[in-house]
């Protein structure tokens, strides 16, 4: 196995623990700007995902 596929693998897995993290975070102790802008961002993807299945 390449040196850099492995850099690049072990790169991937922190960016993903730190976004999880920083999810559970802003899910746990929620300022009310910050979680109505994720349900709009999450109503969006659905949208555009329905949308996406319809297609």
């Amino acid at each position: 196995m390449p040196r850099r596929f492995v850099f690049q693998l072990v790169l991937v897995g922190l960016l993903a623990c730190i976004l999880v993290l920083f999810l559970l975070c802003t899910t746990r102790d929620i300022p009310p700007s910050i979680s109505n802008a994720r349900n709009t961002l999450l109503l969006e993807t659905n949208r555009q995902g329905r949308m996406h299945s319809t297609l």
